[in-house]
Parts: structure tokens; sequence; C-alpha cells
């Protein structure tokens, strides 16, 4: 922004000083660019933790992207007894 208003404000000021001079009103000027690089705004609420869960997230995306979207689960979701992991006093499995 700094950069355009740099070389904008001499135009402008040389713009309004002619009109003037000539006794002539402005009633519109403006400015145009173009071919300008594409800028990304900063992440206001960017905070060290969410920087790693997005590390995180990319991680799980890649392996998914990879293996398959069932390669990847939560552990809180995982059921003990797909893990080998039974109590013995429930009796037998009824998947058995």
């Amino acid at each position: 922004d700094l950069e355009l208003i740099g070389a904008a404000r001499p135009l402008l000021q040389n713009a309004w000083a002619g009109a003037r001079a000539r006794g002539q009103a402005v009633r519109l000027i403006g400015i145009a660019a173009s071919r300008l690089g594409r800028a990304e705004a900063p992440d206001l609420f960017e905070t060290a933790a969410s920087g790693k869960q997005r590390g995180v997230s990319d991680a799980v995306d890649a392996v998914r992207a990879r293996y398959g979207f069932d390669s990847l689960g939560s552990g809180g979701l995982v059921r003990k007894r797909h893990l080998g992991h039974r109590d013995p006093r429930a009796g037998p499995d009824p998947d058995r």
C-alpha cells in the first residue's frame, strides 16, 4: 500500500495543481494499478497453538490422501475391543 501511495501522491498533486492553474474544478480523479502481486493478509488470530494444530491437520490430510480416509481416526473413537482389550468379567464376546 505504501508503495502505491508513494507513486500516486505526486501524480495526484500534479493533476490537482494543473486543474487549479487552469481555473478548473476537480470532480473526479483516480488511479488504477494492474499486474500487482498477490498479497496475503496476516492472520490476526494466528497463535502458536493454532499454527501447530494446522501442522497436525496437514499431516493427517497427507496420510489420509495416501492411505485412505479411514487410515487415521481419533483415539477417543476407538473402542477397547478393537484394541484387543476386553473386560473378562463381561462374559463371552457377542461378536465372536
